[in-house]
């Protein structure tokens, strides 16, 4: 179902360290982090995916100036011939090493509405309105949205595997905790395989869904001001096999801020007893508590409360049938997320998102971060959760539902600034 075409990419010229001048994409980047990452070199793409700011908005037209002058001046130079770009990242996940391979190319864009890639979350205007004006001045996709694609029987992940295994990559660098390989695949014929299996697959968006509407809304702004060329039409993608043993998805755990005043170890016991089983557990048996629960498909969190770790399970999936939106699916209601919001939070302790126009809810990474925060003081209540899984994903953008807030995390983040899109 996707449409996808080789393209000429827009790189870093071999005489630039790769990677003193790559980044993660923009919305995992901080202040003190693009700080960073501007400090390794002046040709850092950070400078561009995340312009300064000018006023109460960001300085977009510098960014298209800074990338034109870093075109001229043959720091990113295009590449001779239309290609795929094969991409495997190697990293750590809790001691163990994972490999996943997938391709970059660009990707024909469609109203998911009308039969194209389909979401699995909501998107915000401002983060939204941000990325379209940024691809309206650059002219440029930056960062690719990271598609999961149905591919049966592992063919396309197999081909992928076997140029992998059959010459070296082009490039080899170690960035962002994760180690970034690319082969550059010019075969037709192989590049039209690839196609023929992503045009019988049903895809994704994993990861990068503002940067998908985004894209859309800069389409329809360069056809309504007649663009001469049709590369607006298209954006850049990272595309994953769904059997590639290397998709991981990690948890976003909460933290709560400001607790209701009868909050205690008592008021939580008596409010969570007729719901869940409720054990107090050592800090070591945490993550190992949460990983039997997830093998065994149950919904359980460790709750962090005045250095105590409470591991909840849920009792009867079946008890939560009216709780969220009446037009929810079952599926969505029996997300661990959506019991731990409008369960856990909203009915049972009658916590609110937000307390005198702030945030309440937060969210980790982390979870030594989270733990440490609640320590100090600066929140109040720490759960730490299990990841949802793909079939969540693929099920749900199925029904046309979109999953609660941070639902997902992908893991590694595909890099922003090892390949370009220039429309």
């Amino acid at each position: 179902m996707a449409k996808i075409i080789p393209f000429k990419a827009l790189r870093y010229d071999k005489k630039v360290s790769l990677k003193q001048v790559v980044c993660p994409p923009y919305d995992v980047i901080n202040r003190i982090q693009r700080r960073e990452y501007m400090q390794k070199s002046p040709y850092n793409i950070v400078k561009i995916v995340l312009p300064n700011r000018k006023g109460p908005v960001s300085d977009y037209k510098k960014a298209k100036r800074d990338l034109s002058r870093w075109i001229d001046r043959g720091i990113l130079k295009y590449d001779d011939t239309p290609s795929f770009y094969i991409y495997v990242q190697e990293c750590l996940v809790k001691g163990k090493k994972i490999s996943r391979c997938g391709f970059l190319s660009l990707l024909r864009l469609e109203d998911s509405e009308a039969g194209g890639v389909l979401p699995h979350e909501n998107v915000f205007s401002k983060p939204l309105f941000d990325r379209v004006n940024l691809m309206k001045a650059a002219k440029a996709h930056l960062s690719p949205i990271f598609i999961v694609f149905q591919d049966k029987n592992a063919r396309a992940h197999g081909i992928l595997e076997h140029i992998v295994k059959a010459k070296k990559p082009d490039l080899d660098i170690y960035a962002d905790s994760a180690r970034h390989k690319i082969w550059r695949l010019t075969d037709n014929i192989l590049i039209e395989k690839l196609i023929r299996h992503l045009n019988l697959s049903q895809t994704f968006i994993a990861d990068g869904h503002h940067r998908f509407r985004a894209s859309i809304k800069a389409r329809d702004y360069f056809d309504n001001k007649k663009s001469k060329t049709n590369g607006h039409r298209y954006t850049l993608a990272y595309l994953v096999s769904s059997e590639d043993a290397g998709l991981r998805i990690l948890p976003t755990h909460r933290a709560v801020k400001v607790l209701p005043g009868a909050f205690s170890l008592n008021y939580l016991e008596s409010k969570l007893k007729g719901y869940f089983d409720i054990s107090f557990i050592s800090a070591n048996k945490a993550e190992k508590m949460l990983k039997r629960a997830f093998k065994n498909k149950q919904c359980a969190f460790v709750l962090y409360y005045k250095k105590r770790y409470i591991f909840i399970v849920l009792k009867d999936k079946k008890i939560i049938k009216d709780i969220g939106p009446k037009c929810a699916s079952l599926k969505w209601k029996s997300l661990d997320i959506s019991i731990l919001h409008n369960l856990i939070f909203k009915k049972l302790f009658r916590m609110k998102e937000r307390v005198a126009k702030d945030r309440n809810i937060y969210y980790y990474k982390d979870k030594r971060e989270l733990i440490g925060q609640v320590d100090l003081g600066r929140q109040g209540l720490g759960v730490l959760l299990n990841p949802s899984t793909m079939e969540d994903v693929i099920a749900l953008a199925k029904n046309n539902e979109k999953m609660p807030h941070k639902s997902t995390y992908f893991y590694p983040k595909p890099l922003t600034g090892l390949v370009i899109h220039k429309f």
